[in-house]
């Protein structure tokens, strides 16, 4: 085998990597523009993978390979490549011939035809699932051009554009089959090609969120076959058998994985149930739960709240419902108590999710409690912190009444935090494992005998204060200590803690 020869299809592969650069679509593709861009993107990425797999741009390591093979089959190889580049060239043919007759037939119905789309402007107002997909196998392929220092060479070409769907499916669906064709050439002679490639594709699938998993195979049609079997292998490892489910009440069932936002969810295993039955008001999840959750607030928690969790606490408990409790404390054993006992079914990694609600006045985002995230950070890393959106404001900032917002009050403000934590502890409720509270600001903060949920959770429940702290503890001032004093003894109490509420997380994520 000849050195040109093989110097000569890292050559042709580059060539037909820019080509892909230079492709526009035309105004006939605003209607799917992002699936259109979708499908070529993703054809482009399927090329790029087979070239990291041969180590194509490793001329040195390229030719070693390719000197194992007959000249016939590293030609063979060299026309395929060929091939593509002669797919794209008549593609941009048949571009140039319809701008030309678009042009010569100009009409107030044709003038547009050959009108070339903004690619950002398009984007923007494409679906939320195409936007998320797009953006993911952007990153995916740049991966791939700065891993083959790949130096783009559109700067020097003209870019030209598709102006017909048709001519775009005939283009990707050519050049896909063609790298089919090159992918099963080489493992021949080099076995673990094809080990290396169908790794790439899961290292790509593994990092795409649940929807853009279940949007690109219907997407791509089959045209990637390493793509697909990675999709279909992470479906298997995660396939639900669930038979025999009977409900008895106003029971909950969750059938099927959970997923913490921007949580990367390779691996679980398979779940085979033969029968399910679920009674009284039980919330159940089946399924894994892809990122642990923490919920922190610096608002008060009530040992009222477990109460409801569960039906009625236990008769010797004494709760005194005449306190003035904010309701932002309802939220932690209605929606948090209630379905923490599930957690010992599910499958959790050791990242945290963690949902702060800063304190009242602070202004937007985790407030003080970003210390404890820190710490927590330090000890979990990749931890993802979520800052609680709501008002958290105590008094109006004006009192003029043609622009009264009653979120500015405080008990309209707690209002607001508790429909928001409603919504991110519902969402990601079977992805929690602790939820840490500060404060207990309950009349009876020691029951005499622990409500029967209390008991259930109270390993991965912890609330803290100090008792000085009549702002968050006893509503009443400790005898001895002046106001000032409490309120500063209140605004340290994060501080304060830290430490203590790190640990006691860390230790339920299995941490030292």
């Amino acid at each position: 085998m000849s050195g040109l020869t093989a110097l000569s299809v890292p050559g042709l592969f580059l060539t037909c990597v820019n080509y892909f650069e230079l492709i526009q679509l035309g105004r006939n593709f605003k209607s799917d523009y992002a699936t259109c861009a979708i499908r070529l993107e993703a054809a482009h990425i399927h090329l790029l993978r087979w070239g990291k797999a041969v180590d194509i741009t490793n001329t040195e390591a390229l030719q070693a390979k390719l000197s194992a093979y007959k000249e016939e089959d590293v030609d063979f190889a060299k026309d395929l490549l060929g091939e593509i580049k002669e797919k794209f060239e008549r593609a941009e043919k048949d571009s140039g011939s319809f701008k030309k007759r678009a042009t010569r037939n100009a009409s107030a119905s044709t003038e547009t035809d050959t009108e070339v789309l903004d690619p950002s402007a398009e984007l923007h107002l494409a679906s939320k699932e195409h936007i998320t997909a797009s953006k993911a196998l952007t990153k995916i392929k740049h991966g791939y051009t700065e891993a083959l220092n790949v130096v783009s060479g559109a700067h020097n070409r003209t870019r030209w554009a598709l102006y017909q769907k048709k001519n775009l499916k005939a283009l990707v669906d050519e050049v896909s089959g063609l790298v089919t064709e090159l992918e099963k050439l080489f493992p021949d002679i080099d076995p673990e090609m094809t080990q290396r490639e169908d790794q790439l594709a899961r290292d790509e699938v593994a990092t795409l969120d649940k929807t853009t998993l279940e949007l690109l195979p219907a997407l791509l049609e089959n045209t990637d076959p390493f793509f697909t079997a990675a999709v279909k292998s992470v479906e298997k490892l995660r396939g639900l058998d669930i038979r025999d489910v009977s409900i008895d009440g106003d029971g909950i069932v969750h059938m099927g994985n959970k997923y913490a936002p921007n949580q990367p969810h390779d691996g679980g295993s398979s779940i085979s149930i033969g029968s399910l039955s679920v009674k009284g008001s039980a919330n159940s999840h089946i399924g894994h739960s892809f990122g642990s959750t923490i919920l922190i607030t610096h608002e008060p928690a009530s040992a009222e709240s477990l109460e409801y969790a569960d039906g009625p606490s236990d008769p010797e408990a004494h709760i005194d419902k005449e306190t003035n409790r904010p309701p932002m404390t309802r939220v932690l054993g209605r929606f948090v108590g209630g379905l923490l006992r599930w957690s010992r079914a599910v499958e959790f990694d050791n990242r945290l999710y963690i949902i702060s609600a800063r304190g009242s006045t602070e202004a937007p985002g985790e407030g003080k409690l970003s210390q404890v995230f820190s710490a927590l950070k330090a000890k979990v890393p990749n931890s993802i912190p979520v800052a609680l959106d709501y008002p958290a404001t105590i008094y109006p900032t004006t009192l003029d009444l043609s622009v009264f917002d009653p979120s500015q009050y405080y008990p309209e403000s707690p209002e607001e935090g508790l429909a928001a934590m409603k919504s991110l502890v519902t969402d990601h409720v079977d992805s929690f494992t602790t939820a840490v509270g500060f404060g207990d600001r309950s009349s009876s903060p020691t029951l005499p005998t622990p409500p029967k949920l209390l008991s259930e959770c109270g390993g991965k429940y912890w609330s803290y204060c100090t008792e000085s702290d009549y702002y968050l503890c006893s509503s009443v001032i400790t005898p001895g200590v002046n106001a000032d004093v409490a309120g500063d003894i209140h605004r340290v109490e994060v501080a304060t803690w830290t430490d203590v509420a790190e640990a006691f997380v860390a230790g339920l994520a299995g941490e030292s």
